[in-house]
């Protein structure tokens, strides 16, 4: 039996195959955008508040925008007013999200987030910032001649003494419902909770589980 010949590759055959090549990486385009947009978005971190857990040298965190629960040691992005009080109808964390968000999430298209709160970035007003929860609704923090405690038991896992503290030295406060305390891992170089009190639930944009810092991943930071 004769073996069929391939057809030979016309102009409209090309044509066809370059539009599906096309459709198919826009579709790929679409699907990473709305991944990046509502579950899982890569950031880049500047600046040395987090060190030395993340350089200052533009490690990335993913943080995962669908968590239900944080909790203390969790590292998280969050949103904070630029000036005055935070308005959840603007925060991009808590917002509806427009087309023109959708389109900023999108791999190739505007520009990545960046969190640190040295970084010009802003974002309608807001910026958004990386830390670490040291206190979470129903926790009690305080600092008592310049060291931090929370709930009564003195933090260890990072140093932290000051003689002066941002938010009053003998500062005592139980969080409220969606409450929570932030602090940077590098104490003495974070402008944080110690500074202008505790966050919002609303405020947070995700928690990180995956930070890439000299090309390794790592989930337990």
């Amino acid at each position: 039996m004769a073996k069929k010949e391939d057809s030979p590759m016309t102009p409209k055959k090309l044509f066809i195959i370059i539009v599906e090549i096309i459709l198919v990486f826009m579709l790929a385009l679409v699907i990473v955008g709305l991944l990046q947009q509502f579950v899982i978005a890569p950031i880049r971190v500047s600046g040395s508040s987090m060190a030395p857990t993340i350089r200052d040298s533009g490690d990335k965190v993913y943080v995962y925008r669908k968590a239900k629960e944080y909790n203390i040691g969790d590292v998280i992005v969050f949103y904070k007013p630029i000036q005055g009080e935070n308005d959840e109808s603007l925060n991009p964390s808590s917002k509806k999200t427009s087309f023109t968000d959708f389109l900023r999430a999108l791999p190739i298209v505007g520009s990545r987030i960046h969190a640190n709160e040295a970084d010009n970035e802003e974002t309608g007003g807001y910026k958004a910032i990386i830390k670490r929860i040291v206190a979470c609704p129903g926790d009690t923090v305080s600092f008592v001649n310049g060291e931090l405690y929370v709930n009564g038991d003195k933090e260890t896992r990072f140093a932290y003494k000051f003689n002066t503290v941002g938010v009053g030295d003998n500062y005592q406060h139980t969080m409220q419902k969606d409450e929570y305390f932030v602090m940077g891992d590098n104490r003495g170089d974070s402008i944080d909770s110690e500074d202008y009190g505790p966050i919002h639930l609303n405020m947070i944009y995700g928690k990180a589980v995956l930070l890439i810092t000299e090309g390794e991943p790592k989930v337990d930071f």
